[in-house]
């Protein structure tokens, strides 16, 4: 009876909260640097849910987030960490999420206009109700491409990131796990002092997977619009 009332509750969870790892971080884009920067890198910014699937169970479509990095020529790291904000009748809060990322430098030669990284990343997020926990646990990886806008003191960089994903919940000790497709796209801009914003559309999309031990994960496709400003203490670095 324990075992049937714990996937029923798991069940209900994975129906509310499924899409909360469509992202690396809920309602947060998932960015990446093509160009790659050189030095300390901390951002603070906004992320916006913008269609239903994106909004899940938020009682309000934003999620505050930070993060902080370090770069060099050949690849950078970062960590993040996000506040989103659940509907009251579900009985949770202000749950915080954490996310991290490594992003290796491709090509990113000063004669071309292209640059290309490769990323991976992995995000957590767990929901609880006093009843029963909800984990989410996502990781992202896919290949950044960045295209330099000429400028003599301005670094733009427009880029784009096609990614596979991979989502995975638990909660009562049961797991499931469910494989989807992304793209995320935008444009970093950097100053010569190290102040620069930087802003990104996410899109991502889930089949339905049915017979998993959490029930049945459901079919989403999220829409985030995120954006921020960042500070880079560098030697010569590139775009956000």
């Amino acid at each position: 009876m324990k075992t049937i009332v714990r996937i029923s509750l798991a069940a209900v969870a994975v129906a509310v909260f499924a899409n909360a790892a469509s992202a690396q971080l809920a309602n947060v884009p998932v960015y990446t640097s093509p160009a790659g920067y050189q030095g300390l890198l901390i951002a603070g910014g906004v992320g916006l849910g913008i269609n239903d699937d994106a909004k899940f169970a938020a009682s309000s479509p934003l999620a505050y987030g930070g993060a902080v990095g370090y770069g060099t020529k050949m690849f950078n790291i970062r960590a993040m960490v996000a506040q989103l904000n659940t509907k009251d009748d579900l009985g949770l809060g202000k749950e915080i999420e954490f996310g991290g990322q490594v992003g290796v430098t491709v090509m990113n030669k000063e004669a071309s206009p292209l640059a290309v990284n490769v990323f991976g990343g992995l995000g957590y997020v767990k929901f609880d109700n006093n009843a029963n926990d909800f984990k989410v646990m996502s990781i992202p990886a896919g290949v950044g491409l960045g295209f330099k806008v000429p400028s003599s003191s301005v670094a733009i960089t427009p880029w784009v990131a096609p990614r596979g994903q991979m989502n995975m919940y638990s909660s009562g000790g049961l797991s499931a796990s469910q494989i989807g497709f992304g793209v995320s796209g935008g444009v970093g801009v950097n100053m010569p002092m190290g102040l620069g914003f930087h802003a990104a559309l996410d899109w991502s999309t889930f089949s339905e997977k049915t017979g998993t031990d959490l029930g049945t994960l459901p079919k989403a496709s999220p829409l985030v619009f995120g954006a921020g400003v960042h500070y880079i203490f560098k030697t010569p670095g590139g775009a956000m």
